[in-house]
């Protein structure tokens, strides 16, 4: 049987076994959360030279280089010795520098890294508590070293009951990261860009917005924000100043309902345009919406290369 070497200590385990299971049932305590490697809360630091495809899939180039991997995808087929990615020194030690509600349900949640983080606003992290929880967070601006986040308050969510109930200015986190693909860059400056989320998933597109309009991008920029009511709402009247103040710049609130979904009012602002390969989508919040927004843009006639996401998947 193979044997997992963690903290010192050797752990014997099923041929086969899922390395987080196997740690975990063994009393260690790992972070995690979606437990389909896509959050990549449970990433690990490994001295094997061969980790199977599955293990590294998602991560970048470089880490895959040094080893890591993502212990919910890993199966333990051979002996195997891993470490956290803080004794790698990956993750980086922050504070809270300020917390403030955005509507009844989103709080604002700004982080003090102790070290730099390079990183793009609409990139997300894994914020860690206690070395233990983690969850995945967009990141919604960063300036003068600050991180925003927009934190959903989830019913039984165990870290958005620690950040709105416990957590105060000072307290100490880890952070990891930064994550994704969604973020503005010098190929979007003169095409259309189409916003389109729900819920928290405004934190990514306001981050790629203001990224935009502080790099006087040249071409149009469409944002809707979708909720079940305007109370589902926050940043309403940032963004429709900003629509006020810039030309090439419309942003259009959906309040939806079957006969209102997103996609339609999505699907209306493309067949404006005749030509649609100037398009570029970023879509993000709720995974259903997300990918009924990314096959229609796509049906539509925008290339699937063009079209961006970040599906906020509920941790398990």
């Amino acid at each position: 049987m193979p044997k997992i070497k963690y903290n010192q200590a050797f752990i014997e385990v099923a041929e086969d076994s899922i390395l987080l299971d196997s740690l975990l049932s063994s009393g260690n305590s790992i972070p995690y959360s979606c437990r389909s490697g896509t959050c990549q809360s449970c990433l690990m630091k490994s001295e094997s030279k061969n980790l199977p495809t599955k293990s590294q899939e998602g991560l970048h180039p470089n880490q895959k280089i040094q080893g890591y991997l993502l212990a919910c995808q890993h199966q333990v087929t051979e002996d195997i010795e891993v470490c956290m990615p803080s004794d790698a020194g990956l993750d980086i030690f922050c504070n809270i520098h300020s917390l403030k509600l955005l509507n009844d349900n989103v709080m604002q949640v700004t982080l003090k890294p102790q070290k730099p983080l390079t990183a793009e606003p609409g990139q997300y992290i894994n914020l860690i508590y206690n070395n233990s929880l983690a969850r995945s967070y967009s990141i919604a601006s960063i300036h003068d070293d600050l991180i925003e986040l927009h934190v959903k308050n989830v019913k039984n969510g165990r870290m958005s009951n620690i950040l709105f109930n416990y957590a105060k200015v000072g307290h100490e986190f880890m952070l990891r990261g930064p994550i994704g693909n969604c973020f503005y860059s010098n190929q979007h400056h003169n095409n259309t860009i189409i916003l389109a989320g729900t819920g928290t998933g405004l934190a990514p597109l306001w981050g790629i917005l203001n990224k935009a309009l502080e790099s006087n991008h040249i071409g149009d920029i469409y944002l809707f924000q979708g909720g079940r009511n305007l109370n589902d709402l926050y940043f309403v009247k940032e963004l429709e100043n900003l629509n006020a103040k810039h030309n090439n710049f419309k942003y259009i609130k959906c309040l939806l309902d079957e006969n209102n979904p997103l996609e339609h009012n999505i699907e209306k602002t493309i067949n404006l345009f005749t030509n649609k390969s100037g398009i570029y989508a970023f879509f993000c919040g709720n995974p259903a919406i997300v990918s009924s927004l990314k096959q229609t843009i796509f049906l539509a006639g925008v290339s699937s290369s063009k079209i961006a996401s970040d599906a906020f998947i509920m941790s398990k």
